[in-house]
């Protein structure tokens, strides 16, 4: 399931194409949108709003005009992943539809990660950022004495962040 911005679109098609697998498109996984500060570059914002994009940065709750914080993006987000799980009639269970793989970016997925993991929003900026073509990797658990039907008894846990794959320079 793929953003449906070209940068994770070509992605998602790509790993498709190799997989065999059909890709479905979600707006949900689109980056965050920065409002006033859309299709600026980091100098320019940096020039017109000394300060806040560190401030964007290091703060999860606050938003650039117009646009969304990393609460908004994961609130976002959520939704699309709570029903991925309610499609999945057990845990646990090796089935050839599993994996589910989410293709978006950076700042969703830095935002949603946090959220699963149940992070307090104060730390979430530890998270960073992803690099590019770069993965991360989760795991839900159903809790002890949970319900296994129940998405709030998922206990989520990182397996892998910012992992990428790297090729030598003689491959290339």
């Amino acid at each position: 399931i793929s953003s449906d911005l070209r940068r994770a679109l070509d992605t998602a098609v790509s790993l498709g194409d190799r997989c065999g697998q059909p890709v479905s498109i979600d707006t949900r996984l689109r980056e965050t949108h920065l409002g006033d500060w859309q299709g600026m570059t980091h100098l320019e914002v940096d020039a017109v709003a000394p300060g806040a994009r560190l401030a964007w940065r290091d703060d999860a709750r606050w938003a650039p005009h117009g646009g969304e914080s990393r609460i908004d993006v994961a609130d976002r987000s959520i939704p699309l992943v709570r029903e991925l799980v309610g499609q999945q009639t057990e845990w646990g269970v090796v089935d050839s539809d599993r994996p589910v793989v989410l293709v978006a970016h950076g700042g969703l997925i830095a935002a949603l990660t946090a959220a699963l993991l149940g992070l307090s929003v104060d730390t979430w900026p530890a998270l960073g950022g992803m690099g590019n073509a770069s993965w991360a990797q989760l795991a839900g658990h159903t809790r002890t004495n949970g319900d296994p039907a129940s998405f709030d008894d998922i206990r989520w846990r990182l397996d892998v962040w910012n992992a990428s794959a790297q090729v030598a320079n003689d491959v290339l």
